[in-house]
C-alpha cells in the first residue's frame, strides 16, 4: 500500500519512483538474527516455564495466614509510625533546614501520604498562645482580658 502511494505521488509530480527497499537478508546483521531467535526461545520459555494462568489459578498454595502478620506490621508501620516521625521532623526543622532536608522532607511526605492524612486531624502544632489564662490555642480568652496589643506599653516611635 505504501509503495503504491509512492508511485502515484512520482507520477503525479513527474519525479521518479523511489528504489525498492533492500530485501530483508540485506538488513540484518548474524548478531541481531541471534538475538532475535534467543528472544524468541526465551518467550517461548517463559510461555512454558511459568504459564500467565497460574495467577488466576493460584497453583502454588499460598498460606494467607502466613502473609498476613507481615502485611499487618507493614502497614502498621506506614500508616502509624512513620508519619508522626515525619511531621515532627518537618515541624522541628522547618525553619532551618536546607535544599537536601527540603526534598527528604517533601519526598517522605509524598511517600507517606495516606498516613499523614490519617494522622492531620489529631496532630496540632500550633504554638500555645502566651496569655496564661489561655490552655489551649483554640482557648478564648476569659472576658474582661485586655487585648493583647492593650497588655503591653506602646512602643515608642521617633518622629
Amino acid at each position: 500500500m505504501d509503495t503504491t502511494a509512492a508511485l502515484l505521488r512520482c507520477l503525479l509530480h513527474d519525479t521518479p519512483p523511489p528504489a525498492p527497499p533492500p530485501a530483508a537478508d540485506e538488513i540484518s546483521s548474524p548478531p541481531l538474527r541471534k538475538l532475535a531467535a534467543a528472544l524468541q526461545c526465551g518467550a517461548i520459555w517463559a510461555a512454558v516455564e511459568a504459564p500467565a494462568a497460574l495467577a488466576v489459578t493460584g497453583e502454588e498454595d499460598l498460606d494467607i495466614l502466613g502473609i498476613l502478620p507481615t502485611v499487618a506490621a507493614i502497614a502498621f508501620v506506614y500508616l502509624f509510625v512513620f508519619p508522626p516521625i515525619i511531621m515532627n521532623w518537618m515541624r522541628l526543622r522547618w525553619f532551618k533546614r536546607k535544599f537536601v532536608e527540603t526534598y527528604l522532607q517533601f519526598m517522605f511526605t509524598y511517600l507517606f501520604f495516606p498516613g499523614m492524612m490519617l494522622w492531620a486531624p489529631f496532630v496540632n502544632f500550633r504554638k500555645f498562645p502566651r496569655d496564661p489564662t489561655m490552655k489551649y490555642p483554640w482557648s478564648k480568652p476569659k472576658e474582661g482580658t485586655p487585648l493583647f496589643k492593650d497588655r503591653y506599653p506602646p512602643i515608642e516611635t521617633y518622629k
